[in-house]
This record gives structure tokens, C-alpha cells and sequence, in this order.
């Protein structure tokens, strides 16, 4: 009895200290994990902005890439089919674009090197007397010694950042296509590997995919293809009422009509009080009807056709999503923001499902 008591507490406490090495484990198991995962995050971060560019691409052309992908037996043909359209049909007219910004910002700069600023002060205040004091009283008051050198002092500096900027954003542009060439060739794997990492049900992972996709497709696509026509409608305004720069004050116009309900304002108010100011009144005013009645009214009309429609989202909530994901993650958090909230919504809206489900029982 004594032998077998006896061992039976050698087991117990065998059994105890394998236990305990189980969990032991299972902790070191763990932090190992988050330590990995962490340090893969950390060292992504550096590349934001090609993976997510490269996974929304991936997202808005699956329709032609599929299509692709089921009509020719190569993946990987198809893949490098696609990366030749993105590039032909997105970034080739961009190197365009940017090549006339930057033409038309160097010009600016000249502008401003030269004393165009306090030219054109002067000649303000020769034919509005009292606004133009009023100007000078508040330049006096908020920047005591701004002038036009001060201006170019500050502004040239900039350009070289500018140029550095454009280096990066080169290569970013390059490694997109990289990845979005394997995204795209891989999609099937990639997709499995993202809903096997969901912690959903099989209809659940699914349902949550679709609904991702259809909210990637729709802010990218949809968020994008209006501020681009408010860009190009703002553009023409600019360039027929004779305001300089026209193609540069267009692009400016478009990334602020990114910003949704009234981002187009913040571009057109200021142009038409240029305008205004350069002793056109008429032109401002023809202007100004334009922008107030087609520029800023796209956003009202084919904001619920393009974006309403697939997300579900508020206006104040995709507002909130993009200066939020702005602010967090830079240029990239155009996309990671709204993606974000709405998946926040999505897995919201799974559990009450579940809690509803389990009501029911």
C-alpha cells in the first residue's frame, strides 16, 4: 500500500512538472510569436505604401487579372500581362503628369524668386487700396519681415525635398508592380492564406472577404474616379479663365477632392479670390458657378453610385476613416483607414449576429 501511494505522488508530481512544461512552452511558444510578428511589422512599415498599393491594385483589377488567369493556362504570362496594363494605363500617363507639375513648380519657384509675390502685392494694392492695407496689416501682424525673398528663401530648400521625394516615390512605384505581380499570379494562395488566418467560420471568413473587397474596390475606384473628374473639370475652369499654372492648381484641386463633402472648396475658394483679386471679376464669377454647381455637386451625385452603395458607410464615417489613416500611416492610410473602420463594423456586426444566433437556442 505504502509503494503504491508512493507512487502514485511520483506520478502526480510527474505529470505536474510535464504540465507545467506544456505551459512553459506554450508562453515561450507565444512571445516567440509576437516577437516575430512584431518585428516583421516594424521592418513592413518601411514598405506601406507598395503593399497596400499593390493589394488594392490586386483588389480593383481581379475582374480583367481573373479573366486573364482563366483564359491562359501561365499564371505567371497572365501576371506579367497585367503588370504591363497597370503600368501603360496608370503610371505612364502619371510620369506625364509629373513631369508638367514639376515644370510648372519650377516656374513657380522662379515666380516666387523674383519678386513675383511682392509685384503682385503691390499691384493689389494700387487697385484695392484698402484691402490691399488690410492684407499688409495682417502680414505685419502674423509674419513680421515676410516678403517675396523671405518666400523664396523658405520655398527653395522645398524643391530639393521635393526631388528626393520623387526619387522615393519612384522606387515604391517599382516595387508595387513587384509585389503586385505575385499577388496577382499567386491569388489563389494568397486568399486561402488570408481566410485560413481569420478566426471566422468558413461563411463567415467569406462574407468578411467580399465585403473587404467591395469596400477596397469602392474607396480606391470610386473615391479616386471622382476626385480625378473633379481634377480635370476644375482644371479645365482654371485653365479657360486663364489662371496660371492651371495643370498644377488641377492636381492640387484632385487631391483635395479626395476629401470627401467639401475638400473641393479648399482648392477652388482661394483660385477664384485670386482671380478675383487680378481685377477679373467676371471671371471669378463664372468661376465660381462652375465650381459651386458641377465641380463640388459631383461629389453628391456620384458619391452614392461609385462608393454609398458598396460600403454602407456614412460620409462622416469615411471622413473620419481618412484623416485618421492619413495621419497614422501616411499616404497609404487613403486605403488602411477606411479599411479599418469598416472591418471593425464588419467583425461588429458578426458578433451580434453570433449573439443573436445564440439567443435563438
Amino acid at each position: 500500500m505504502k509503494k503504491s501511494a508512493s507512487h502514485k505522488r511520483h506520478m502526480s508530481s510527474e505529470t505536474e512538472s510535464k504540465a507545467s512544461l506544456v505551459h512553459w512552452r506554450t508562453a515561450a511558444l507565444f512571445a516567440l510569436t509576437v516577437c516575430c510578428v512584431v518585428a516583421t511589422l516594424l521592418f513592413a512599415h518601411r514598405l506601406m505604401f507598395p503593399i497596400v498599393g499593390a493589394i488594392t491594385l490586386a483588389v480593383v483589377t481581379q475582374p480583367l487579372s481573373g479573366a486573364l488567369r482563366r483564359r491562359w493556362s501561365s499564371h505567371t504570362w497572365a501576371a506579367a500581362a497585367m503588370v504591363v496594363l497597370v503600368s501603360v494605363a496608370v503610371f505612364a500617363p502619371l510620369y506625364f503628369l509629373i513631369q508638367h507639375l514639376v515644370i510648372q513648380a519650377i516656374a513657380l519657384a522662379h515666380f516666387v524668386q523674383g519678386g513675383g509675390v511682392d509685384d503682385f502685392l503691390t499691384e493689389m494694392t494700387q487697385k484695392h487700396p484698402k484691402l490691399g492695407s488690410v492684407i499688409q496689416n495682417a502680414m505685419l501682424q502674423l509674419a513680421p519681415g515676410l516678403n517675396g525673398r523671405a518666400v523664396a528663401g523658405w520655398f527653395a530648400p522645398k524643391l530639393g525635398q521635393a526631388f528626393g521625394a520623387m526619387v522615393h516615390g519612384i522606387v515604391d512605384i517599382v516595387l508595387l508592380l513587384f509585389f503586385y505581380f505575385f499577388m496577382v499570379r499567386d491569388e489563389d494562395v494568397a486568399l486561402r492564406g488570408w481566410e485560413s488566418l481569420l478566426p471566422l467560420r468558413e461563411d463567415e471568413a467569406f462574407d468578411f472577404s467580399r465585403k473587404l473587397r467591395d469596400i477596397i474596390d469602392a474607396i480606391f475606384a470610386g473615391r479616386m474616379l471622382i476626385a480625378v473628374l473633379q481634377g480635370v473639370a476644375s482644371g479645365l475652369a482654371y485653365w479657360a479663365v486663364g489662371v496660371p499654372g492651371a495643370l498644377l492648381w488641377g492636381f492640387v484641386t484632385f487631391v483635395c477632392c479626395l476629401i470627401p463633402a467639401f475638400g473641393a472648396f479648399l482648392a477652388w475658394v482661394p483660385i477664384c479670390v485670386y482671380v478675383a483679386l487680378a481685377g477679373s471679376w467676371t471671371k471669378c464669377l463664372i468661376l465660381a458657378v462652375w465650381c459651386s454647381c458641377v465641380v463640388s455637386t459631383m461629389d453628391n451625385f456620384l458619391y452614392p453610385v461609385f462608393v454609398g452603395k458598396k460600403t454602407d458607410l456614412h460620409t462622416g464615417v469615411i471622413f473620419v476613416a481618412l484623416f485618421g489613416g492619413l495621419a497614422f500611416f501616411g499616404i497609404s492610410g487613403f486605403i488602411l483607414g477606411p479599411v479599418l473602420v469598416a472591418s471593425a463594423m464588419l467583425l461588429l456586426q458578426i458578433w451580434r449576429q453570433r449573439l443573436a444566433e445564440a439567443g435563438a437556442r
